[in-house]
């Protein structure tokens, strides 16, 4: 993008937000090329004091030029490429929380913190993942207030994809958080019902911590899902180690543990869970 290549489009829109939120003015973010957006560039470049100077941008550029803006804009999450199990899903963990990630959602009218993000596996490094609005690659773009957030669904599904992997690059990872109601989101990480799934009442809904217990085991990992008495899922979570791991709306940072003896109290406010795992060691 840039001098001698693409000047319109949604990809110069993209490079035009990633040059405003990480300190350079493109001029207005129109998603054509003009001479500020070239400027702005061309400052950037400057700044690295790493390679030519050039008033283009090109995403296989061997001075990862691309990398380093969207690094400075804050759209990339850290990923645990070299890790797998728990302790990816920990290093995860504590990236969320050093990084103090809010809650994005969009649900109706209500929008919380810039509403919903789609996360992508980062093409061309696996050790990251990048936060855009917009779900179709032709119309995602990176939100000037809020670069990244995450919400309930889009950090369990984070969660079991490093633990599986490390990265969230390849199947069953899926940017999508179409999940939820009946639909699990452990299911698409091929995890089956937990034992004692179908004996209870109504079918997959655990409404003691007893019976959870009996279950489970605290060194594996499942996904736990907050339903109602039908088994309608609402909030998605992942456990292992005797925590539940989630990203909620009632604490700063968003993404949080809670023992699961504590959790369980959400049991006596007409709450359930559903349970599925566990998971691969």
């Amino acid at each position: 993008m840039g001098e001698g290549g693409q000047t319109t489009g949604i990809e110069v829109k993209r490079i035009q937000q990633l040059l405003t939120l990480a300190g350079n003015d493109p001029g207005p973010i129109t998603s054509l090329w003009n001479p500020k957006t070239k400027q702005a560039l061309l400052d950037f470049v400057e700044d690295l004091q790493w390679g030519p100077t050039t008033p283009y941008i090109d995403p296989q550029d061997p001075y990862y030029r691309l990398f380093t803006l969207a690094y400075s804009a804050g759209v990339l999450l850290d990923l645990p490429k070299n890790l797998r199990s728990e302790s990816a899903a920990l290093a995860l963990y504590e990236t969320c929380r050093e990084r103090r990630l809010v809650y994005g959602w969009t649900k109706g009218t209500h929008v919380y913190n810039g509403g919903t993000r789609t996360i992508w596996g980062y093409e061309w490094d696996r050790g990251y993942a990048v936060a855009t609005k917009g779900y179709a690659r032709a119309e995602a773009e990176f939100d000037l207030d809020v670069p990244i957030s995450l919400n309930c669904t889009g950090f369990a599904n984070l969660m079991l994809s490093v633990w599986r992997s490390g990265a969230a690059h390849e199947a069953p990872y899926d940017r999508s958080q179409g999940v939820g109601g009946f639909n699990p989101l452990g299911a698409r990480y091929s995890m089956q019902p937990a034992p004692g799934f179908y004996v209870l009442d109504p079918p997959g809904v655990y409404k003691s911590l007893d019976t959870i217990l009996s279950s489970i085991h605290p060194s594996r990992v499942y996904y736990f899902g907050i339903c109602n008495g039908t088994g309608f899922i609402s909030h998605d979570m992942v456990y292992f180690g005797g925590k539940l791991y989630e990203c909620n709306l009632d604490k700063t940072p968003a993404v949080y543990s809670t023992p699961l003896e504590d959790k369980i109290k959400v049991l006596d406010h007409g709450h359930y869970f559903t349970i599925y795992g566990p998971g691969p060691f």
